[in-house]
């Protein structure tokens, strides 16, 4: 899954025409899907001739893959310019996180537009199995976006567990046992094309996408909730490693002062608990993880020693991979208590305790959606590849 960069060499040869057509259908497949592109925007936009561009504008019709709209009236004087629109319903594609305690799922259209999502926590249905509850919110998906099953091409699922090139869990653990979904029992009907990914790798290439980070850079995207995990990013590319294991943190399990992979999320309700339970404040203190780090903010005393001690965890994990790495950034995602500034900047201080090299630590703008979305920037890579394997034909 590297989504690395190849030469002309190393992929299949097209003739020009073929080139002159996915260039035309990757520009409208970028465009806005209700606005359609005039055949002077095609133009502007792909340095071809006016006569190229019909005549590739023809033959995608034909072909199924565009569709010619009402005439555009902004071309000027004289007769009506041409408009062309994707068809961009025809072929969706399903993204699906797939996590310790919840599922979600996001449809979107050959063009990357969202139509659709749903989220289930699995407690609150345990007397089903993981893989019926994945079902169902994608079926609850599909549904929001006004759309059938015959409409979807393509499916990416993002699990925290490291996964093979052929899309199997690389290693044994307990706890990617406990994340595991029965993939054919979820699509037993279903004829999709199927991908799996590590979540944190899949968040890494949403980061890449659409995030506020060099996509040609070098960083980390840390997944920080329940579990600690890292998709690594070196020079713009993502690095899986042999079996799918590259960003795997068991190894923190021997770190001093970590000794555990459990992420801040769980950790900050753990440790509240235990708080809690030796009854040194009169209110307890809360377990969401963002309503502690509000009462941290507030002065709250046993809040703030509870973030201390968490940043303190992130400083220490985060020098590991400074260590190792040497990223430009860690992009911290996962926790909802994570994109409040005091964890992340008490934390950013104390990684030069840690690790003789300076690392910025910043929070996901992607917010929780950061692994279902880069399970839709591989499931929309793979539809169209689909589509353009007809221009071949």
């Amino acid at each position: 899954m590297g989504h690395q960069s190849i030469s002309a060499a190393d992929g299949p040869r097209h003739t020009v025409r073929e080139w002159n057509e996915r260039l035309v259908l990757d520009r409208l497949w970028a465009g806005d899907p209700l606005e359609g592109m005039s055949t002077n925007d095609l133009i502007s936009q792909t340095g071809l001739t006016r006569a190229t561009v019909l005549a590739q504008c023809e033959d995608l019709q034909r072909r199924g893959l565009i569709v010619q709209g009402p005439p555009d009236r902004q071309s000027g004087s004289g007769r009506p310019g041409k408009r062309f629109f994707p068809r961009a319903r025809d072929a969706l594609c399903v993204g699906v996180d797939a996590g310790l305690n919840s599922v979600s799922v996001a449809v979107a259209d050959v063009t990357g537009r969202r139509l659709g999502g749903a989220r289930i926590r699995f407690a609150d249905d345990a007397s089903r199995s993981r893989a019926a509850q994945v079902r169902t919110a994608i079926d609850r998906a599909i549904a929001g976006a006004e759309a059938d099953h015959e409409q979807v091409r393509t499916i990416c699922f993002g699990f925290a567990a490291p996964i093979a090139a052929e899309g199997s869990m690389a290693m044994e653990d307990p706890f990617w046992r406990e994340v595991e979904v029965d993939l054919q029992e979820v699509l037993h009907d279903l004829d999709w094309a199927v991908s799996v990914h590590n979540d944190a790798n899949l968040a890494a290439i949403a980061e890449r996408h659409a995030g506020a980070v060099d996509a040609a850079g070098d960083f980390v995207m840390l997944l920080a909730g329940e579990r600690f995990g890292a998709g690594i990013v070196d020079g713009g590319h993502l690095l899986t490693g042999a079996r799918g294991g590259a960003g795997e943190m068991v190894y923190l399990e021997h770190v001093e002062g970590v000794r555990s992979t459990e992420g801040l999320g769980r950790l900050a309700r753990k440790w509240a608990e235990r708080e809690n339970a030796r009854g040194v404040d009169e209110a307890p203190l809360p377990l969401d993880p963002h309503e502690l780090i509000a009462q941290a903010a507030a002065g709250r005393p046993a809040a703030l020693r509870l973030v201390d001690d968490l940043s303190d965890r992130l400083a220490r994990v985060v020098a590991t991979l400074s260590s190792l790495l040497n990223p430009q950034v860690v992009v911290v995602s996962g926790a909802t208590a994570l994109e409040d500034e005091i964890l992340l900047r008490r934390a950013e201080e104390m990684v030069a305790d840690y690790a003789p090299m300076p690392v910025r630590i910043v929070p996901s703008k992607l917010g929780g959606d950061a692994v279902v979305d880069g399970a839709i920037a591989v499931a929309l890579e793979a539809v169209r590849d689909l589509l353009r394997a007809r221009l071949s034909d």
